[in-house]
């Protein structure tokens, strides 16, 4: 647990770090071209854009992309699969799963706590077998439950 946590704390202060920089590279950007008012203006989108994208991008991406919300009477056997990986791991929250159309391998995990998606390709459902797409799932889920998202 405690390496779990450190994990987890060198990951935040990593995130942090670069937010930050992108923060303090976008106000110096302003002030030159805008001076002081232009300086507040970038500030003040930067603190938004740091406390509301964490939350809106994932499912503006996700629509973006066209991905599609897979229901329990969709796939059963995918919601089994997902429900299990999630338990085991010790989600406290079961994630959205997204369909995305397309024939290219991939499957990424996206948002925060309650917010959390699992997005597969349609390529991945029809190329894996149950076992391989499995380790997928568990891979994605692991993502989800040490947030690297």
């Amino acid at each position: 647990m405690l390496r779990w946590r450190w994990h987890h704390l060198i990951n935040w202060l990593e995130s942090t770090g670069i937010i930050s920089a992108m923060l303090l590279l976008m106000t110096w950007i302003g002030w030159l071209l805008g001076g002081v008012e232009t300086l507040y203006v970038m500030l003040g989108a930067g603190i938004l854009f740091i406390l509301f994208a964490p939350r809106l991008m994932p499912q503006l991406l996700i629509r973006r992309m066209g991905a599609e919300v897979i229901t329990p009477g969709q796939s059963p056997l995918l919601f089994d699969m997902v429900q299990r990986l999630s338990e085991r791991s010790g989600l406290e929250h079961f994630p959205t799963l997204y369909h995305l159309p397309t024939p290219a391998l991939n499957a990424f995990s996206t948002g925060l706590d309650a917010h959390v998606s699992l997005v597969i390709s349609d390529g991945l459902l029809r190329t894996l077998d149950g076992r391989e797409l499995a380790a997928v799932l568990a891979h994605e889920i692991s993502h989800i439950r040490h947030k690297d998202i």
